[in-house]
C-alpha cells in the first residue's frame, strides 16, 4: 500500500478507517508502557546467542551500504515468531522496492507481510506520512492479537523527508 493506504500491487482496497489515526492516538507515557516480553527465535543463530531479541523491543540496525542490512531484515521478517510483518520502505527507487519484496523477502514471507511504500519519486509529504501509516497498520494487527514485526527502512530517508517538509524545500 502507499502512504494513503491505497493498494499499489493490484490487491483489494483496504478499509481505510481501520488505519486512520484516532483522536486517542497518543503516545503512552514511560510508566504506562508494557515491559519487554519474552525472547523469540530469529533464525539468525548469532543474534539468538549473543543478543537475543524480545517481543516489545526496539532495535536499530545502522551500518554502511552493502553490508547486509536488508538481508538481515528479510531474515527477521521470515522468522516464525511473527504472525504479521509490516515493512515500510521509504525513499527507495521503485525497482529496488520490487526487488526487495520479491527477491529478498520472498513469496513465503510475503504471505504474512504488509508493505507500506513511499518511493524516492514521491513527495516529501508522502515519504513523511508512510512511517505513520506503517505504525497504524502494525498497531491494527497488534490490537487483533497478532505478533507483529515492524520494519522501517530507511530512517535516514524519513529524516530527509521531515527536513524537506519543515523547510519547504
Amino acid at each position: 500500500i502507499d502512504a494513503l493506504t491505497r493498494s499499489i500491487d493490484g490487491g483489494p482496497p483496504l478499509e481505510r478507517s481501520a488505519y486512520a489515526p484516532g483522536e486517542d492516538a497518543t503516545t503512552p507515557g514511560a510508566m504506562a508502557r508494557q515491559r519487554v516480553g519474552t525472547a523469540f527465535t530469529t533464525g539468525v543463530r548469532v543474534i539468538d546467542i549473543f543478543t537475543p531479541l524480545c517481543f516489545g523491543q526496539r532495535l536499530g540496525i545502522f551500518a554502511g551500504s552493502g553490508v547486509g542490512k536488508s538481508t538481515l531484515l528479510a531474515m527477521l521478517a521470515g522468522a516464525d515468531a511473527f504472525d504479521t510483518v509490516v515493512v515500510a520502505l521509504i525513499g527507495e527507487r521503485g525497482r529496488e522496492v520490487r526487488e526487495f519484496l520479491e527477491d529478498t523477502i520472498g513469496a513465503e514471507s510475503m504471505a504474512k507481510t504488509v508493505a507500506v511504500v513511499a518511493t524516492s519519486d514521491e513527495s516529501a509529504m508522502m515519504r513523511r506520512r508512510a512511517p505513520d501509516t506503517a505504525m497504524r497498520v502494525a498497531e491494527h494487527f497488534r490490537d487483533q492479537g497478532h505478533r507483529v514485526l515492524l520494519v522501517l527502512d530507511s530512517i535516514t530517508r524519513v529524516a530527509h523527508a521531515l527536513r524537506e517538509v519543515a523547510t519547504g524545500t
